[in-house]
């Protein structure tokens, strides 16, 4: 639906680490402990053990669909497609976690340094 505005600093999510998960009904939040957060309410795919597992939705959440390897974890790459709207993150552990927006639905917020972004 919507981009990641073109001056917001991904890249200073390298090298943070996940200091909480919280699960609601229809979202998961990974928040950093640098105070970034990333909101996920639509499609993505989470890559670990070898294996990639891909979500179309995740209303309703009922499970920590590998969300719980993240704990603790440091992003150690950032990637964005070039039409901004796909965000991948790799983490240690070789675990990968790909957040893609769509035409139809808004599939993540972001937030970076105390803006957002809802893509």
């Amino acid at each position: 639906m919507y981009s990641i505005p073109d001056d917001f600093k991904i890249e200073s999510l390298k090298d943070a680490s996940v200091s909480q998960l919280s699960f609601s009904v229809n979202t998961i939040t990974i928040s950093f402990e640098n105070s970034d957060f990333i909101n996920i309410q639509g499609s993505f795919s989470i890559s670990f053990d070898q294996e990639k597992f891909e979500y179309a939705e995740i209303f309703p959440v009922k499970e920590d669909l590998g969300f719980l390897r993240l704990l603790g974890k440091k992003v150690t790459n950032v990637e964005l497609n070039l039409k901004r709207d796909t965000l991948k993150l790799e983490f240690e552990g070789n675990i990968i976690l790909e957040l893609v927006g769509t035409e139809m639905y808004e599939s993540f917020t972001i937030g970076i340094q105390g803006k957002e972004a809802l893509v």
